[in-house]
């Protein structure tokens, strides 16, 4: 696991450096780069695989082809063997060489041959090209930006801004994107003229001309319907395997664990195919409603893993600030914080860890998802009728006042979809915006209209089915993993996802929609699937959700809230919050799941703001690092 970076067209390895040494909390272990007339490739490394001689840079034998890259193919050692077989010859053990070979062999195909996680650069000196690629599902991160004439990519945005040396305005659309969804989906970045690259796709760039090209997609086809026992041994077979290639490593491999199925599978597997105990480590909180720690520590028990809770961290400001510093862009998910304390506890210990990201998508374990496949058929019907006059009976009630603009939509799911799940809805953004921000907001792009036409496709699927494949294309990299990604590589941990090995999400996805939409949700066929494996209590455990007590948060670290980031003088100079909505989102009770969703979107813009605009200049060097885990371990 790795941070890279590189130029393509006028370069300077003053700068590059630069670029490359704003990753070295990705890559801890080792710096190298390569430079050639228009071509800059930077590299910092975390030593996983081949910890001796796995560097990069690294070339082919005539080094004409050169390689910077971030990641783990799992399949790498059977790769390996059949180009062996082909003639190549290797000088390391490592994965990222594979990757060189295999590209001379079969060229731009070698993404749909990998097996893991990644985001590649590859410079092709004969041909002049440079080629990237990311993973099918977007694990690992990759963003670009073309200005006169160069192409600038990088693991991380703040090195693109290195090289930019200015700070790009706002990307209104990405703007409005945040307030409705509460994250960015790919291809736009809150800075104007940087993208993200979209998970399964690469990018390949020749002489001033860019290209970017799906490899990957979600299955449309399914597959017959084989029998419950069979997909259920199916499903466990290639979760097994999922978890027993992501053990590769020449270091040790933990667990992050909650107190739910996912990562209680995951460590199931693990202490199968483990000589030793697993270390495990979850977070925790004070607040009992918020609290599964002690659910995390008895399956840690079951197991006879060393168990290791965060519990009662101090978050203030400074921390808060840093968060934003590797997340780079603002992010309406506060779990974000307790994740990125985690990661600085957990890097004290080890550096590699399994997380159950995807399960939920997956498996459809979402509320959401069951709550829509029951009620989307009762749009427009006589409940809509009860609800709104319920609704009139209880003003100011949030839930009901969603509830009833849900039913009441006669239209597209798209518009019943965001009257009930947007963070703000479109009546909201009109109050909470000034006039200014509001016609820009308006004039950028619309999530409606760009959910609509992803739905319009689906028309013959089941509503359900159709909603996750978006958030599997969207919400599940531009939030979950984003997150995932940014908190852990924060402080070095290199985290790796069983539940995205792409094989096993092309079997679940390609099950027939009878299959996948039987019985009442919550992840049933995991759950059926680990029935052997897993005891009677972790099975039934009700999904409790990640969350955090933003209303323990705001009442901690009030003056900071009330007199730095929303302060009156300060909005009003801003320009894009209308000040009197804003005091009183912030007299609401915090507590309230739509408030809180709402507080910690606005409130990570203003913290965006403070570190990128405001400060353009910020960084937190090793040092300060140290102090925010020995914080989060108090």
């Amino acid at each position: 696991m790795c941070g890279i970076c590189g130029v393509v067209g006028e370069t300077n390895p003053d700068i590059g450096k630069e670029m490359r040494d704003l990753l070295s909390h990705r890559g801890p272990d080792g710096s190298g780069e390569f430079q050639d007339q228009n071509i800059y490739l930077g590299h910092r490394r975390l030593a996983i695989v081949d910890v001796d001689k796995g560097n990069q840079p690294i070339s082919n034998e005539d080094g004409t082809i050169i390689l910077s890259y971030n990641g783990e193919i799992y399949n790498h050692e059977q790769l390996r063997r059949d180009l062996e077989r082909k003639g190549h010859k290797f000088k390391t053990k490592s994965d990222g060489e594979v990757i060189i070979h295999q590209y001379e062999e079969i060229g731009r195909n070698l993404f749909s041959t990998l097996r893991g996680m990644f985001s590649i650069s590859l410079w092709d000196s004969k041909k002049g090209l440079l080629l990237l690629g990311r993973d099918r599902l977007g694990i690992k991160p990759l963003y670009y930006s073309k200005v006169d004439g160069s192409l600038i990519f990088a693991s991380e945005i703040k090195s693109i801004l290195k090289q930019l040396g200015h700070t790009p305005p706002i990307n209104w659309e990405a703007f409005e994107s945040l307030l409705t969804l509460r994250y960015i989906p790919s291809p736009n970045t809150m800075f104007k003229g940087i993208s993200k690259l979209p998970p399964g796709t690469m990018l390949s760039y020749h002489n001033g001309i860019s290209e970017v090209i799906r490899y990957w997609d979600i299955p449309t086809d399914s597959i017959e319907d084989s029998g419950k026992e069979e997909i259920l041994e199916n499903i466990y077979e290639l979760f097994d395997d999922a978890v027993a290639v992501r053990l590769m490593a020449d270091v040790e491999v933990g667990v992050y664990l909650s107190g739910g199925v996912d990562s209680a599978s995951i460590l199931s597997a693990m202490t199968r195919h483990s000589d030793s105990s697993v270390n495990t480590f979850s977070a925790g909180f004070e607040d009992a409603a918020y609290d599964e720690s002690l659910l995390a520590a008895s399956t840690a028990d079951l197991f006879s893993a060393e168990h290791h809770t965060v519990k009662g961290a101090i978050v203030i400001p400074e921390m808060l600030k840093a968060i934003m510093w590797h997340l780079e862009e603002p992010l309406g998910d506060a779990t974000v914080i307790p994740t990125y304390q985690l990661a600085g506890a957990t890097s004290q210990f080890i550096k590699v860890v399994l997380s159950g990201e995807g399960a939920d998508e997956l498996f459809l374990g979402y509320p959401k998802y069951n709550f829509l496949r029951r009620m989307e058929n009762l749009r427009g019907g006589l409940l809509s009728k009860s609800i709104s006059t319920i609704s009139k009976i209880m003003p100011g009630n949030t839930y009901m006042s969603r509830l009833k603009d849900y039913l009441a939509t006669k239209g597209g799911l798209a518009d019943s979809y965001l009257n009930l799940m947007s963070v703000f809805t479109a009546d909201e953004q009109k109050n909470l915006l000034t006039k200014t921000a509001y016609r820009k907001v308006k004039n950028s792009g619309s999530t409606r209209e760009n959910l609509s036409n992803f739905l319009k496709h689906r028309d013959d699927k089941d509503p359900v089915l159709a909603l996750r494949e978006w958030d599997l294309k969207y919400w599940l990299p531009d939030d979950l993993l984003l997150k995932n990604d940014k908190m852990n590589m924060a402080y070095g941990i290199e985290a790796r996802l069983p539940f995205l090995d792409h094989h096993l999400v092309e079997y679940v996805l390609r099950l027939p929609e009878s299959i996948l939409t039987r019985g009442n949700g919550n992840k049933s066929l995991l759950r059926k699937s680990m029935a052997n494996v897993l005891p009677s209590n972790i099975l039934r455990r009700k999904k409790k959700g990640f969350t955090v007590p933003l209303h323990t948060l705001y009442e901690s670290q009030r003056e900071f809230f009330d007199n730095n980031l929303f302060d009156a003088a300060r909005l009003e100079e801003q320009g894009i919050f209308n000040v009197k909505q804003v005091k009183n989102l912030l007299s609401k009770d915090l507590s309230n799941v739509i408030t809180r969703r709402q507080f910690w979107t606005i409130a990570s813009f203003q913290l965006w703001w403070d570190v990128f605009i405001e400060d353009s200049t910020l960084s937190f060097d090793d040092d300060s690092e140290e102090r925010l885990s020995e914080l989060a371990l108090t």
